[in-house]
């Protein structure tokens, strides 16, 4: 079978139709390419949203109580009112009434330095009844056997004294001692039948009305008749200058 020759009209009509094709090849070609740039111009232009963005966040899970407490109403703290302006000129307003006098008070003498010294005169109860009719004399005032007796020793001073010194010595045989209550700022201690006593006191003593040094008890033993004596050793005045003993006074008081 032999192969038939395109003519020449038909070689065109094919060139032409070659042509063609090529031709929209190259538009399509043309256009896919330009809105290709189209789009990557809109892509770059535009803006980015995070992908954190568009995600839709979780919700809880249902609680009710957590619902009941947020749907309770919240109260708004109320501020106090303020106070009225007639309340604030009542309470500032002067009393119309005038004060009334503070009565009068008795105007009191001050103490004397020697009170102040608890330094006041002493004087001990006696013994309502007696433990027998034994009697011992004891500086002249009768005692009775087995009785608690009070011995009180008491100064009166010319002068303010800074120091003073003594002892009071008793009959061990009679009278058997008990103890001994010195006053304000006096030392007392008794030692083998005498209480030995001293005071100094920088700023004074004032003894110009009598004074109670001390207080001694004693416990009488027998009947019969003793004596306590008083012997000072020691009295300066506020210079530290002695004080002649027989211009002080020295009183022993017996309570029976």
């Amino acid at each position: 079978m032999k192969r038939r020759k395109f003519t020449l009209k038909e070689k065109i009509a094919l060139a032409v139709l070659v042509v063609l094709m090529l031709a929209v090849i190259a538009v399509g070609a043309v256009l896919i390419i330009g809105n290709a740039n189209e789009s990557n111009s809109k892509l770059y232009n535009t803006e980015h949203t995070t992908m954190s963005e568009t995600l839709v966040k979780p919700t809880k899970p249902y609680d009710p109580e957590e619902t009941e407490a947020t749907a309770k109403p919240v109260k708004k703290e109320t501020k106090p009112a303020e106070p009225d302006e007639t309340s604030v000129e009542k309470a500032t307003e002067k009393p119309t009434s005038a004060p009334t006098e503070k009565p009068t008070e008795k105007k009191t003498e001050p103490a004397t330095k020697a009170e102040e010294r608890d330094y006041p005169e002493v004087i001990p109860e006696t013994n309502p009844k007696h433990k027998s009719r034994k009697e011992l004399k004891v500086n002249g005032t009768t005692c009775y056997v087995g009785d608690k007796i009070k011995v009180t020793l008491n100064l009166k001073s010319p002068v303010i004294l800074e120091n003073f010194q003594g002892r009071l010595a008793y009959n061990g045989e009679y009278l058997k001692f008990e103890g001994v209550t010195p006053a304000s700022n006096v030392f007392a201690n008794e030692v083998d039948g005498e209480i030995f006593y001293n005071a100094s006191v920088i700023t004074g003593i004032d003894l110009k009305k009598p004074g109670t040094l001390l207080t001694a008890t004693f416990k009488v033993r027998k009947e019969g008749e003793t004596y306590l004596a008083n012997t000072p050793e020691v009295l300066t005045d506020m210079d530290d200058q002695p004080v002649d003993f027989d211009k002080a006074v020295f009183e022993i008081g017996i309570y029976a």
